[in-house]
């Protein structure tokens, strides 16, 4: 290749590579703290409890933990004591943890990848949810006494 040639190339191509740079650096400096969401779920019936929501998992623990990917909820059905409190992870994607309409109580979070999201379920009963989002996710916490 000229000297000419390797010029001219370098001459055409640095504008463009200064616009991608540019592009690629504008979503930088996002006053965003992450999709976590920390206020108290909306209850959907006056006669449901509010549960206990956080947004992080400091512990590292994985027991009562539903790992949220792939478009379902694993394990699909999870048994508790009462008192428990259940960890959902946003292993991918970006999804909801919603109580079914009828629950013994309502929780509705919002969990993107790398998120959690805790509810302590205070009383037995059967806790059918979904993912708002994508209408095949569904599960199940079963809480005992």
């Amino acid at each position: 290749m000229s000297l000419l040639f390797r010029k001219r190339v370098l001459t055409l191509a640095f504008p463009a590579l200064i616009m991608v740079a540019l592009v690629a650096f504008a979503g930088c400096g996002s006053t965003s703290t992450g999709s976590g969401d920390t206020t108290s779920p909306t209850a959907t019936s006056a006669s449901v409890a509010s549960p206990t929501v956080a947004a992080t998992d400091t512990t590292g623990s994985t027991e009562n933990q539903v790992n949220v990917s792939n478009f379902q909820f694993s394990p699909a059905t999870l048994t508790v004591k009462a008192g428990t409190t259940v960890t959902w992870k946003g292993v991918s994607g970006s999804h909801t943890v919603t109580s079914d309409a009828g629950a013994p109580m309502a929780f509705d979070q919002s969990i993107s990848q790398g998120d959690t999201v805790k509810v302590t379920f205070a009383t037995a009963g059967t806790y059918k949810y979904h993912c708002s989002i994508h209408a095949q996710m569904h599960g199940t916490i079963i809480v005992t006494s």
